[in-house]
């Protein structure tokens, strides 16, 4: 299996049941030290297990050997091959599961079809025991946190700028370029002020809105509610109509976020001239 990336107190691997383009299979310790496992591209248990090549007591009793041990024994292969067909995964109506949102006890399942580019989105939520099942289960957006909202908790402690942005995939560029940088869920039409204030109030704030209708209205939303809560605002927009912060970093990189959320307060709307 490929090497997974923890997500709070569990990992998203590879699941071995099924050719798995994206890291679909959720690996977390239950409260009895028992392991959890759930597949969101559908295989069951019992798949997991044959394919691993174990009984459903190992996720209860620990094994005499080593995971490199059982790998080695039993030849068992260490990554699967790309996915080429949207028939070859079990994903969400067939769309493969693209990426894994997480928001504390609720993540966002995001599906995009390989050849048609379209997407889906669904919500699971975690329940008692840790395991994840689907739905927000009566859960409001309003009610959820924001995007990484732990992370951003600890920024703003340390007196770190933020960016807000309105996309959770804007969110991840710019958190694995290396800045602090949230979201909230439902998007542009419902943005969630109340818990922005909650979290950023008096602290250094970038507002980078999409670059379109909806958008613009939105970040304007945004920053207002933010500059009242008494935090430092900055806006800076994308070049292009349509364009979002990710796209803005893809083409100016992080310098143009940081010099200008260390330099004025207010718009920018060429921020070419910032990434000189």
């Amino acid at each position: 299996m490929a090497p997974g990336r923890p997500t709070g107190n569990k990992f998203h691997r590879q699941c071995p049941a099924h050719q798995d383009a994206a890291p679909s299979l959720s690996v977390a310790a239950g409260d009895g030290g028992q392991v959890l496992l759930h597949c969101h591209a559908g295989c069951t248990l019992d798949e997991i297990l044959r394919a691993l090549h174990i009984a459903d007591r190992h996720l209860f009793t620990p094994s005499p050997l080593t995971p490199a041990d059982h790998v080695a024994i039993l030849g068992l292969a260490l990554e699967f091959p790309t996915l080429r067909h949207a028939d070859h995964g079990r994903g969400h109506g067939r769309k493969p599961l693209v990426a894994v949102h997480n928001y504390g006890d609720f993540q966002l399942l995001r599906y995009r079809h390989p050849s048609t580019g379209a997407k889906d989105l669904s919500w699971e939520r975690r329940d008692a025991h840790g395991v994840w099942i689907p739905g927000l289960g009566g859960t409001s957006l309003a009610e959820l946190p924001l995007y990484q909202e732990r992370q951003v908790r600890m920024a703003v402690a340390a007196g770190e700028v933020v960016i807000v942005v309105e996309s959770e995939s804007s969110v991840d560029a710019l958190t694995h370029a290396g800045a602090y940088a949230t979201t909230w869920a439902g998007g542009a039409s419902t943005p969630q002020l109340h818990r922005l204030v909650e979290v950023l109030a008096d602290s250094s704030v970038l507002v980078v809105p999409d670059r379109d209708p909806a958008g613009l209205r939105c970040g304007e939303q945004v920053a207002d509610a933010l500059r009242a809560s008494g935090a430092q605002v900055g806006v800076l927009l994308p070049d292009e109509e349509g364009d979002d912060a990710r796209d803005l970093l893809n083409r100016h990189g992080l310098t143009v976020f940081t010099r200008f959320a260390h330099s004025t307060q207010g718009p920018c709307k060429d921020p070419s001239a910032l990434a000189s």
